[in-house]
């Protein structure tokens, strides 16, 4: 039998965040996360696994599309501004697809001003600023995620 634990992550904006780990993986969603930094996609991975989900990776738009083609995520965390591909792009893309026309998207930006107009106009289901506010990140994740 798994209990749940606790443990702290240090976020990239030198605040801490303690995470209850779950244990158990059957509310576990697979969340795939784009982002070309590799402390954001380490950070973010480490909390949702922490948190009892799945997280998949990619750091560019090409890798995206190459795990979407694998499996299909409950939730997509997609950077705006990737090496490849603009991020406004690519969520205008995954909305033409039927297979991801409906997954929720929550964008992720250090972007400023804030994109958030432009996310929504996207499709994006949600917009987080970076540096990301872990607490934040969880309640956003609890409104899409469904258990």
């Amino acid at each position: 039998m798994d209990f749940p634990s606790q443990s702290t992550i240090l976020t990239a904006a030198g605040d801490t965040v303690s995470v209850t780990n779950q244990g158990s993986t059957t509310n576990m969603a697979k969340i795939l996360i784009i982002d070309d930094e590799e402390l954001t996609l380490e950070m973010l991975s480490t909390f949702l696994q922490l948190s009892g989900h799945e997280p998949l990776g990619a750091i560019d738009s090409y890798q995206g599309w190459s795990v979407l083609d694998q499996e299909l995520p409950e939730v997509i965390l997609l950077d705006i501004q990737l090496p490849d591909k603009n991020g406004l792009t690519m969520c205008r893309e995954l909305r033409q697809r039927p297979e991801t026309a409906q997954l929720p998207i929550i964008m992720i930006s250090a972007h400023a001003p804030p994109l958030i107009d432009e996310a929504m106009e996207a499709g994006a289901t949600g917009y987080l600023a970076k540096p990301i506010d872990l607490q934040t990140l969880r309640t956003a994740l609890d409104e899409v995620v469904e258990i």
